[in-house]
């Protein structure tokens, strides 16, 4: 295991397929498909990385609009919560986070910031442009693949 705590992220980063934010949702899922990918980078038109999309949030596009109550969807204050299940564009799907990190950044620390940031993707940058992902499948399919060996 240390071993692969050691590791840096360029070792087992993911090439990053990524979408706009304004992409329509009939879009984004022809993107799912084409690409064969289970995430999906949120990325502007500067490159700058807003957040992410999971394959399986697509199943909030299965709720009906008429199945789910308004209060349901922001929560009993009012303040609004889960903008998905009305999704039209991957802005109103993507999960918001700019968490980032280096490609020379030890797995180590990426699972550490995974944890604390509540997340299970970020964004590998380098000199202010997104060159891949790493997921957290990813380091374990690299923890499952040294035990078999």
């Amino acid at each position: 295991m240390q071993k692969i705590a050691n590791l840096i992220v360029r070792d087992i980063m993911r090439e990053v397929k990524s979408i706009r934010p304004s992409t329509k949702i009939k879009k984004l899922i022809s993107t799912f498909e084409k690409e064969e990918v289970d995430v999906l980078a949120v990325i502007d038109d500067k490159g700058k990385f807003l957040g992410d999309i999971h394959e399986r949030d697509l199943l909030k596009l299965l709720v009906s609009k008429d199945d789910i109550s308004w209060e349901e969807v922001t929560g009993p204050f009012g303040r609004i919560m889960d903008m998905a299940y009305f999704a039209e564009t991957a802005k109103d799907l993507m999960h918001r986070h700019d968490i980032t990190v280096g490609p020379e950044e030890k797995v180590s620390q990426v699972v550490k910031l995974m944890f604390r940031s509540n997340v299970d993707v970020v964004a590998v940058v380098e000199y202010g442009k997104v060159v891949g992902m790493v997921t957290e499948l990813d380091i374990l399919d690299r923890i499952y693949k040294r035990r078999k060996r």
